[in-house]
């Protein structure tokens, strides 16, 4: 039932998305695009478990977590470049990271296992841009209430949500290291921020297409 609500989600946020679709910004496309394939990819790999042709959703997510990456480098790249200066240095540490997480995934971790570290470093990498684009968000004021910007929400839902991720996996690695069991409460952390991730996500659209309609970004 849970990944049912969790599904449906991702299946609102994409259709309004869509629907909207025009009146977004590139980065909010980039955004619409980006949940849609996660979409896709989530219910590929459950359709393909429940019909038993494979048994773990594991190499979707080695997969899927380059895909986020090369998108959330190219959308933070078009967040800061609305807010002015240079910002040209996103894409080709974007770039250099995929491989790295592509050659995690080769060599040190397969894909019939969870990319733990993978996902350390694509949490990493989301909340070291998030923070900066928190700092030209305050030398960079706007005369749209910060809780009306769908750039804020945007950013405050990678933040949150990378920065459970982080702490949640890091300790996860730590557990897996000593042999351990995975504590309940992991477990919950996770899913429960994977819904007010996406809930965040269809925020921040509705506010983007509100500016949008009033002319603004």
């Amino acid at each position: 039932m849970e990944y049912v609500l969790y599904l449906s989600l991702l299946l609102i946020d994409s259709i309004f998305g869509f629907y909207y679709y025009k009146r977004l910004n590139i980065a909010f496309q980039l955004l619409v695009q980006l949940i849609f394939i996660t979409f896709l990819f989530e219910s590929l790999s459950e359709l393909l478990i429940r019909v038993r042709l494979i048994n773990t959703n594991f190499p979707f997510y080695h997969v899927l977590q380059d895909i986020q990456l090369l998108y959330s480098g190219v959308i933070y790249f078009h967040l800061n470049k609305s807010f002015g200066g240079k910002v040209w240095f996103i894409i080709p540490s974007t770039i250099f990271l995929t491989f790295v997480l592509i050659g995690i995934s080769s060599i040190y971790q397969p894909y019939v296992e969870f990319p733990t570290f993978g996902s350390l470093i694509l949490s990493l990498f989301i909340i070291v841009h998030s923070l900066f684009l928190y700092f030209k968000m305050m030398i960079t004021p706007s005369d749209v209430p910060i809780f009306k910007q769908g750039t804020f929400w945007l950013n405050s839902a990678n933040f949150f949500f990378y920065s459970v991720t982080f702490l949640a996996f890091g300790y996860f690695t730590y557990v897996q290291e000593q042999n351990d069991q995975t504590p309940q409460w992991v477990t919950f952390l996770v899913k429960a921020s994977n819904f007010m991730f996406y809930t965040l996500y269809g925020l921040s659209m509705f506010y983007s297409t509100q500016l949008a309609r009033h002319g603004k970004h």
